[in-house]
């Protein structure tokens, strides 16, 4: 577990965590099945992901982990395309944790679903068409641009609109992986805490230069 957790390369984390769960204490084995799930979900195995937050819930119910994969295995359905079968997910998740700090934002989200029945949810839908103040969400940066493209790759594959964003500094040259544009700052924020936190809890939301 420890070893996935420290580990800075995602594919083999996601290895770890996929490979020794099931030999874990019950201490742990919620957090390396949350783990193992946000992988999958930003890989786009959403199936796999949305089985893998079922059985964490099924197995933890009173983990503080639980609501977040109930509420995800919902999203996993909505970025499947499967509207009919989110809505009742988000319906039964409301209905049954009212107390949950996800409830306003399955609410959101059964509004949207309701408003457009016929149209399948992107993974991480941004807003925004080309905006003189654009804020993006940062998800990382790194010195080989090949790493971060491959992030971008996996990200655009799960339905986010990303990109590589070249950053100099005094000493190095980053490449720094961006999702947006957002109008605004609160925008990008509240959709960094729907949909990006769970997979990359280290995020910062940035306002693009102006030209």
């Amino acid at each position: 577990f420890f070893s996935a957790l420290f580990e800075r390369d995602g594919d083999a984390a996601y290895r770890k965590y996929k490979a020794g769960w099931n030999g874990l204490s019950a201490e742990l084995m919620d957090d390396a099945l949350l783990r193992l799930a946000q992988y999958q979900q930003i890989r786009g195995e959403f199936v796999r992901a949305r089985q893998t937050y079922q059985t964490l819930a099924q197995r933890f119910p009173s983990s503080p982990l639980a609501d977040d994969a109930r509420y995800q295995r919902c999203q996993c359905l909505l970025a499947e395309g499967k509207i009919d079968s989110a809505k009742s997910c988000l319906i039964a998740f409301i209905q049954e944790n009212r107390r949950s700090s996800y409830v306003d934002w399955a609410i959101q989200d059964l509004e949207t679903a309701a408003a457009e029945p016929s149209t399948p949810r992107p993974a991480g839908k941004v807003l925004s068409p080309a905006l003189s103040a654009a804020f993006y969400i940062q998800l990382g940066a790194y010195r080989v641009i090949a790493n971060a493209k491959q992030y971008v790759k996996k990200l655009q594959a799960a339905g986010f609109d990303a990109e590589v964003v070249e950053k100099k500094t005094a000493d190095a040259v980053l490449f720094a992986v961006w999702i947006g544009p957002f109008e605004d700052r609160d925008t990008a924020v509240d959709f960094a805490k729907k949909n990006v936190a769970p997979f990359a809890p280290e995020y910062v939301v940035v306002q693009k230069p102006q030209p």
